[in-house]
């Protein structure tokens, strides 16, 4: 009888064993919740490689922070778009599918889905509200998540969701380096901002920190905008122009005494448009918001953009050249008047934002109710760097003395880069509550972006704002987290 070949049985043995081995930690490390091929867990060359193969077509990827990266497949089976999250090592770690299509197809895959989630071990709930249907998943050890939002229980799903809450606790949990990426997939609409609350209850303070680490070099282009000069003024002879007393009403005498000091002897007159000029009728065009009174008439305040400085940077950046020579400012003026002269007794101006490579004054008044009389200006500036250009909406409070910024609130942006435009309303977390006294509301915590219309139709998405720069809200680093 012929004796079996120990050391190859034996290394047929450990190939088994190994082969075995790897299949279960594989299995272990992928999610029992699944589309077809699709789930965290795997390689993403894997996903990648069957999106070819299936659609001829495969993943777009964006790099962001840690080695990591955001890709995106339009699907056809159903219509809609997947999204990954993909790690430092090339898993999956949270795919999002959204569903353009109803129809009763896509309501037969839906029970399908449902019904193979429901057998995995763990537990399915559905949670109703006034107008959607969601349904979570979790494994009993807590590793694997999936959650389905139906449009209706006869439509279908309208988006599925699956993670891994491991992977995604990793990242909250370790090293604060990682947490600018978690940011990053929070604004991105792949995790939830829960996971941001989280780390910043475990550890206060974090959130922000991380914040700050993804505005890397906004200081430093902040300080280096506010060290440009004033721009020229686009000076012009001026013909054919009229006193500007409808456009000023009641406060006109007083705002040309507060003009002819703050610059040097110039007047408002109106031709087609607003124009300051001198003694010779030679000036620019500016826009002027309507003067206005604090409670006890002592005070006029109003605001200049110097709109032909304004529309010529504009064009500049249209044409993609970046701020290397001046700024083209807004100025807020506030004239304090002797009321039984009606004379202005001194005049105080001071810029919008200096920060800002374009600015435009939009609306000014004073906040009735309190005794520092402070003003609540309105504004846009516009930034940019070699690779984007950025616009925020501002509304800021004032002191009306030295026209120090208390509180400047972003209440929109827009940022292009890349051919690529992102954007929209801000609105703050109102559940956290904001600061008390002075301090700006927005450093530090969590805002809903509400997207541009023309943003594709994408929801509102969680970001954590980085802190102030000089003590109020900074359009350089708003723009670095986008």
């Amino acid at each position: 009888m012929r004796r079996p070949n120990l050391p190859l049985f034996l290394a047929v043995a450990a190939l088994a064993g190994g082969i075995i081995g790897f299949t279960i930690y594989a299995k272990e490390n992928e999610s029992p919740f699944a589309f077809g091929m699709s789930r965290p867990g795997v390689e993403f060359s894997e996903m990648d490689d069957d999106s070819q193969r299936n659609q001829g077509r495969r993943f777009a990827c964006t790099p962001i922070d840690g080695g990591y990266r955001v890709c995106e497949v339009s699907t056809d089976g159903p219509p809609g778009k997947m999204r990954v999250a993909v790690d430092d090592a090339g898993r999956v770690i949270v795919l999002r599918m959204t569903i353009s299509e109803t129809s009763p197809r896509v309501a037969d895959l839906t029970d399908k889905v449902r019904k193979q989630w429901n057998g995995v071990d763990g537990d399915g709930v559905l949670r109703t509200a006034a107008t959607q249907q969601v349904i979570d998943w979790r494994t009993n050890d807590g590793r694997w998540s999936a959650r389905m939002r139906l449009r209706s229980l006869s439509l279908g799903m309208e988006e599925m969701s699956i993670a891994d809450e491991r992977a995604l606790g990793r990242l909250i949990q370790g090293d604060e380096k990682a947490l600018p990426t978690a940011i990053e997939l929070v604004r991105r609409g792949l995790i939830s901002d829960t996971l941001l609350t989280a780390a910043e209850r475990r550890a206060p303070g974090t959130m922000l920190r991380a914040a700050d680490a993804r505005s890397t070099g906004a200081r430093q282009r902040s300080t280096a905008m506010r060290s440009l000069p004033r721009c020229a003024g686009n000076l012009v002879q001026v013909q054919d122009y009229t006193a500007p007393d409808e456009l000023l009403g009641q406060h006109a005498a007083i705002v040309q005494q507060a003009v002819a000091t703050a610059y040097g002897g110039r007047r408002i007159v109106v031709a087609e448009q607003p124009y300051l000029v001198d003694a010779a009728d030679v000036g620019e065009a500016i826009a002027i918001t309507p003067p206005t009174d604090d409670e006890t008439g002592e005070r006029v305040a109003f605001a200049i953009t110097f709109t032909a400085r304004a529309d010529s940077s504009t064009a500049a950046v249209d044409r993609g050249e970046r701020p290397r020579r001046c700024r083209a400012v807004a100025d807020v003026i506030v004239a304090r008047i002797d009321t039984s002269l009606r004379k202005v007794t001194e005049v105080r101006g001071g810029e919008l934002e200096p920060d800002g490579w374009v600015t435009r004054a939009r609306t000014l008044h004073f906040f009735v109710g309190d005794e520092r009389r402070p003003l609540i200006a309105s504004y846009e500036s516009t930034y940019a760097d070699s690779s984007w250009v950025g616009e925020v909406a501002w509304q800021a409070t004032l002191t009306s003395d030295s026209l120090v910024a208390l509180r400047r609130n972003p209440i929109s942006f827009r940022k292009t880069s890349g051919g690529r435009t992102v954007g929209g309303r801000l609105l703050p977390d109102v559940g956290s509550g904001a600061p008390a006294g002075d301090a700006d509301p927005f450093a530090g915590r969590i805002v809903i972006v509400l997207p541009l219309e023309d943003s594709d139709g994408s929801a509102p998405y969680p970001v954590m704002l980085p802190s102030a720069v000089n003590g109020t809200a900074n359009g350089w680093t708003l723009l670095a987290m986008f």
